[in-house]
């Protein structure tokens, strides 16, 4: 059960347990992240750019579609052949490191 906080909003109890990368599958994440207390700083240019940016130059993880909004921003993304290259090998990916 989630606790809700004084600005009416939920905080996660737990976090989440991640990502489960299958092998041979399309492994396709839909993930939403907030600014710290849903501030809205990033309804400008700047960290539009500034997001883009970062996604091409990720190097474990494809960035798709994107809603970007004042206060959160929400993607779908895919694993790129790097991390199932370690997994087929036997190799752990770690933590999932978006960027």
């Amino acid at each position: 059960m989630n606790k809700p906080l004084a600005t009416g909003f939920s905080q996660r109890q737990n976090p989440s347990s991640g990502v489960h990368v299958q092998l041979g599958q399309s492994n396709i994440v839909l993930l939403t992240i907030n600014t710290e207390r849903r501030e809205p700083w990033l309804d400008n240019e700047t960290a539009h750019q500034l997001l883009r940016q970062t996604w091409t130059e990720a190097t474990a993880w494809l960035v798709g579609d994107y809603l970007l909004m004042p206060g959160s921003f929400t993607f779908v993304l895919r694993a790129k052949k790097i991390c199932s290259s370690r997994l087929e090998h036997g190799l752990p990916i770690g933590n999932v490191n978006l960027f």
